[in-house]
């Protein structure tokens, strides 16, 4: 234990160099004591799918997400009020296990609400609730949902 003067600041922007040092530094290590001595890969890969049509191209519905160490989250999801009902988010959600199956994902997970129509539609597609997420977004109670692929 070293006895300093110690400051909990705000990072500006100006010295983002600092903390990129220090996580070069420190985060090999850290790495290894909590997954051994892989090689992983712990970037994150960001995607976006978009149903259109095709003959004026214009948007119906999409999907983001993003993969990490195996397992894809999905983050956003929503079909155009006149395009709902027509089998789009199935579509997209298939696309997106399909794509992330294969890159090596082993998982997708998401967050929806614990009262939205999309839960039941996710739970037709083989997603399990792990958790209950009270009070959470804007307050409103969420779940957490994952599947494996």
């Amino acid at each position: 234990y070293l006895k300093m003067n110690i400051d909990i600041v705000k990072l500006e922007k100006t010295d983002i160099y600092l903390l990129d040092k220090f996580k070069t530094e420190e985060w090999p290590e850290a790495d290894r004591e909590h997954y051994g001595d892989y090689n992983l890969d712990f970037s994150k890969n960001f995607y976006t799918l978009v149903a259109k049509n095709k003959d004026d191209d214009t948007v119906l519905a999409y999907i983001s997400f993003f993969t990490e160490l195996g397992v894809a989250q999905i983050d956003l999801l929503i079909v155009g009020q006149k395009f709902r009902r027509n089998g789009l988010a199935k579509k997209l959600i298939n696309e997106v296990e399909n794509l992330v199956k294969s890159l090596g994902v082993h998982k997708v997970r998401l967050e929806t609400g614990m009262d939205w129509k999309a839960k039941s539609l996710y739970e037709k597609l083989g997603y399990n609730t792990r958790a209950i997420l009270p009070n959470y977004y804007a307050n409103r109670d969420f779940v957490l949902m994952d599947k494996e692929i």
